[in-house]
């Protein structure tokens, strides 16, 4: 494999490389913007509350 070659594997590699960081901070944006959503909505009562679940009384 001659130098020009190995320049060529290595940008196609870079590309590829920067290609999935790119990827993975849109996700974690729209995942962060997602819970700064749904904390907002809690904050103003209009959210899905969260229901504590308690075991049902037993009967004697």
């Amino acid at each position: 494999m001659n130098g020009a070659e190995m320049l060529i594997v290595i940008f196609v590699f870079g590309l590829a490389m920067s290609f999935l960081v790119a990827k993975g901070i849109w996700e974690a944006k729209e995942y962060h913007q997602k819970e700064i959503e749904r904390e907002r909505l809690n904050a103003s009562g209009n959210g899905p509350s969260k229901v504590i679940k308690s075991e049902p009384a037993i009967s004697r």
